[in-house]
């Protein structure tokens, strides 16, 4: 049976999982660490717990990014104070900022598809002038012609 994790720990743990939320989906992170997707989400909401294997897995993969993040998972006990509200601000922001990357994904695909509608357009709008070009020299051959 796998061994339990301290509550400090998994508190821990959903803090610096929330915080890598910032930069990948719930999906991104669990291929990462090479479980399925609903079970990192039960962990971190709390309806799981995880255990210590998970947690050294889920520090192994992530560690020393949570680290450069500077916050959450290097406060100190007498830090505890930070207020639930400053908590739940965090979370709301982190889920705005998400909502706000996932449009900026979604804009970009759009201006990546019709920058390629652009560029096709261009292309066709050269191909018409070396054309139009290519007449015009024709008809200046038969006026010249005609004239002589």
């Amino acid at each position: 049976m796998a061994k339990q994790a301290s509550a400090e720990r998994i508190e821990k743990f959903r803090k610096d999982l929330e915080r890598l939320k910032e930069k990948y989906s719930n999906e991104e992170i669990a291929q990462k660490l090479g479980v399925d997707p609903t079970n990192l989400s039960s962990n971190g909401s709390g309806s799981k717990n995880p255990g210590e294997d998970f947690l050294n897995r889920f520090y192994e993969v992530f560690g020393e990014e949570i680290k450069q993040f500077g916050y959450f998972s290097e406060r100190s006990e007498d830090d505890k104070q930070y207020s639930k509200v400053k908590d739940t601000q965090f979370a709301y922001s982190r889920k705005n900022a998400r909502e706000l990357i996932d449009v900026l994904k979604s804009n970009n695909e759009f201006l990546r598809g019709d920058f390629s509608n652009i560029v096709k357009s261009n292309q066709d709008l050269a191909e018409s002038n070396k054309n139009m070009s290519q007449t015009n020299l024709i008809l200046v051959e038969m006026l010249s012609k005609k004239e002589s």
